[in-house]
């Protein structure tokens, strides 16, 4: 699939309350927030990736960010919502791959970057279910309505527009830290 890993296999690492209090003491039952029983993904996947910032140009970034958002929309056309799009989460082919593209074929013959990463995502649509109260995402990528009721503790509905909003900002972050490379670079010299 265009912008998606080939995964071989993912499996969870779970700790539950019981192990927690073995380890730690007895719970405490007034925390607030009270202690999330929570997993460790692991994947193991079939496609190499290195961090996108190791672009060589300006349009290999803008194409690399494009082609990962075709693998969310892929994902979302499955049902699904990421919740954690970042900076990391985003990574360049190790080769272009030929990809199935179907539409844009003739715009993208190759497949260059990919969205990784989807332990936090989702069913898309949620319907008939509580809003979640669980915070996920990486700050710096949030989209700025989740960033303005992050503290709140109000139940919260990822959705896909919060994912979009977090391409902008991973474009944004990605060029200020390959400017500020290339600065350090020139007063080297």
């Amino acid at each position: 699939m265009f912008g998606v890993p080939k995964v071989l296999a993912t499996y969870e690492v779970c700790r539950g309350s019981h192990s927690i209090s073995k380890s730690l003491g007895p719970v405490v039952s007034d925390l607030d927030p009270p202690i999330e029983d929570r997993c460790h993904v692991r994947t193991i996947m079939g496609t190499f990736g290195r961090p996108v910032n190791e672009v060589k140009t300006p349009a290999e970034l803008i194409e690399a960010i494009i082609h990962a958002f075709i693998g969310y929309s892929n994902i979302l056309g499955n049902g699904w919502i990421h919740r954690d799009v970042s900076y990391g989460n985003i990574l360049l082919l190790g080769e272009p791959e030929k990809r199935d593209l179907d539409i844009l074929t003739r715009l993208c013959d190759k497949c260059i970057a990919m969205i990784i990463d989807g332990d936090q995502a989702v069913q898309w649509p949620v319907n008939n279910s509580p809003v979640d109260n669980q915070r996920t995402g990486t700050l710096p990528f949030i989209s700025m309505r989740l960033a303005a009721i992050w503290d709140t503790l109000q139940p919260v509905e990822h959705s896909f527009h919060d994912d979009h909003e977090s391409f902008i900002w991973i474009l944004l972050w990605t060029i200020i830290l390959i400017l500020s490379k290339l600065r350090q670079l020139l007063t080297i010299v």
